[in-house]
């Protein structure tokens, strides 16, 4: 895996959508805390709080000789790798695993960070105790951080050595984590101390990668699984589709769809060519029962054969970015609606040719998809009747509204309008282009962005899209 990882987004709570209209690229700038001027580190951590990784405490202060907690440094370590929202918070309507550990969401008063740490032990930054707990409280030592920080640039354990912490400090230093720290370094880690190494390797943990293209099927060519390999189960995929039946599901799994649910047995003939199959992805199929054909590779599903008429039962909310002719498992003419719904991307079929599509789909609306095993029998706006009564525009007339201020989670309009964010708000941001729609991120809204805001539940507003220039 890359030092990214994969990530798998989802959204749990409320439900909104605001489509932002960017005018440029810039850092979101916030107020350095008072103190920082006292730290030898301070061109570090101010550098730190302008991009957003780490903050002050309660008092307004930053404290940067107080020591650290695990979790604050799961926090900061994972806010220098800047992944969208979603794969920390999930979505409205989507959750993503939490971190698994019980002292951090029993009453130890961790829910908070629970998020980040699920995300760090998910991409290998961190793990638990033998006990399974996490101890999040724990003061966390400068050995631990800079482990941390070589893991989510990339670097693997068995690419370090087996003595710990001796060649994990010594790749540190050889890393350039440590720079600027005095040689003799301390036992725990203090919050400039973590900020400094942060710091040295912000552009390692925070370079963009390319996403992965999707690797065009040679139609003629012969599937790369045998019968034999299959194995065939009944079962039911959990919440955010990280389990089927019971069966941890890989995040690089491949899902083919073939044939329809009434025809789908044990002993049916699957075809082995490539051009038979369809070519799917796992985020619609929350909470479905399905037969399945799979291949299980180190205890987790690698692969599934999936019928094409089976999928998510419900409403889902999101953007599209382009519509084509496709067939259903029957052979008839059918819609294919490339959709970015709960910050995934998602291809969905429609029930037939009749579905009603809409006019301009970026000009910045979210619709609302109602699905029926996974295939779609209707689109709404938020105007439409039939659509879910919760579903509204918050603001203006179905334009592009000017954002005066974003602060405190209140964004405030230069109408003097002023709209609730819920903190996992759903961000979407439509390119340069005007014609596709990529994940954007809460902190990109500033004053002089234009917003379109969309609510499903008591006027908040929960999704967030963008339109570069």
């Amino acid at each position: 895996m890359t030092k990214r990882m994969k990530y798998i987004f989802i959204k749990r709570v409320l439900i909104c959508a605001i489509i932002v209209s960017l005018g440029g690229s810039f850092a979101f700038a916030a107020e350095v805390p008072a103190d920082v001027a006292g730290s030898a580190h301070s061109e570090a951590i101010t550098a730190l709080v302008e991009a957003g990784v780490i903050t002050g405490r309660d008092d307004g202060l930053f404290h940067p000789f107080a020591n650290l907690t695990r979790a604050e440094a799961c926090i900061i370590i994972v806010r220098a790798i800047n992944p969208p929202d979603a794969a920390i918070m999930g979505t409205p309507s989507q959750t993503v695993p939490g971190s698994g550990f019980s002292d951090m969401t029993a009453g130890g008063g961790f829910n908070w960070a629970d998020g980040f740490v699920g995300y760090a032990v998910r991409n290998g930054i961190v793990n638990g105790f033998p006990d399974g707990t996490f101890r999040p409280g724990n003061q966390v030592t400068v050995n631990e951080m800079l482990t941390m920080i070589l893991r989510a640039t990339g670097i693997t354990d068995n690419e370090i050595g087996e003595n710990w912490p001796e060649d994990f400090v010594a790749r540190a230093i050889e890393e350039g984590i440590t720079n600027g720290l005095p040689e003799e370094l301390p036992e725990l880690a203090t919050r400039e101390t973590a900020a400094r190494m942060a710091f040295n390797k912000l552009t390692e943990l925070r370079q963009e990668e390319e996403p992965e293209a999707e690797e065009e099927p040679d139609l003629g060519a012969y599937v790369q699984w045998t019968r034999e390999s299959l194995r065939f189960l009944e079962g039911r995929f959990n919440d955010n589709m990280t389990m089927f039946a019971g069966v941890r599901i890989s995040e690089d799994v491949k899902v083919y769809t073939y044939g329809s649910r009434e025809n789908f047995a044990r002993n049916m003939q699957l075809p082995n060519r490539e051009r038979d199959y369809t070519r799917d992805t796992i985020h619609k199929y929350k909470r479905t029962d399905t037969p399945a054909f799979y291949i299980r590779e180190d205890g987790e599903i690698t692969l599934m054969i999936l019928p094409m008429d089976v999928g998510f039962t419900g409403r889902i909310y999101g953007v599209i970015n382009g519509v084509a002719d496709a067939v259903d498992s029957n052979g008839d003419s059918v819609f294919n609606i490339s959709t970015l719904a709960a910050a995934q991307q998602v291809s969905w079929r429609s029930r037939d040719r009749e579905l009603r599509m809409p006019e301009n789909h970026f000009a910045g609306g979210i619709y609302e998809f109602l699905s029926e095993d996974g295939m779609i029998t209707g689109i709404y706006t938020a105007r439409d009747m039939g659509r879910n009564v919760n579903f509204l525009e918050l603001a203006g007339d179905g334009s592009w509204n000017m954002v005066r201020s974003f602060s405190g989670g209140v964004i405030t309009l230069n109408d003097g309008t002023a709209l609730n964010v819920a903190p996992n708000a759903v961000v979407y941001a439509l390119g340069r282009d005007g014609s596709s729609y990529t994940v954007g991120r809460i902190n990109s809204i500033r004053a002089g962005s234009q917003i379109r805001a969309f609510t499903i539940s008591e006027g908040v507003a929960t999704h967030i899209t963008l339109r570069l220039r």
